[in-house]
């Protein structure tokens, strides 16, 4: 599942939910997260600088788009996603698979990292949901 190409790049999810970017020229690896597998992602999309992919188990995680790190994840529905995130006028819309439209107005990730077995820092979302 391809998601954009930046510049020289493309992102995307391979069919065991690996995110990668390659080089356009080449198909070169940049590098790969392999830490989502088989978790049924969504293809990705870039969002405030950072990639963003949803999961079967309504996570949504960001990654960082230099070097794969996670940058923060969240659990944001419990029914789950299958659907592309879309990235429009700031916001990030994403459709569970119960049927709600989670809009996330505004996302603030500061210092989020996995240490020692455990994420230190914190993710402020600002998050409606509604059913359609």
């Amino acid at each position: 599942m391809i998601s954009s190409s930046t510049g020289n790049r493309i992102d995307l999810v391979d069919q065991n939910d690996r995110v990668m970017a390659l080089t356009i020229d080449g198909g070169v690896t940049l590098w790969t997260q392999s830490d989502l597998l088989h978790r049924l992602l969504t293809s990705p999309v870039l969002y405030n600088g950072n990639l963003v992919v949803g999961d079967s188990e309504g996570y949504l995680h960001w990654i960082n788009v230099e070097d794969g790190r996670f940058v923060a994840q969240q659990k944001v529905d419990s029914s789950g996603f299958q659907t592309e995130p879309v990235a429009a006028d700031g916001k990030l819309l994403i459709q569970a698979k119960d049927g709600n439209r989670c809009t996330l107005l505004h996302v603030n990730v500061s210092v989020v990292h996995f240490e020692n077995g455990s994420w230190t820092g914190a993710v402020f979302l600002f998050l409606t949901t509604t059913r359609i």
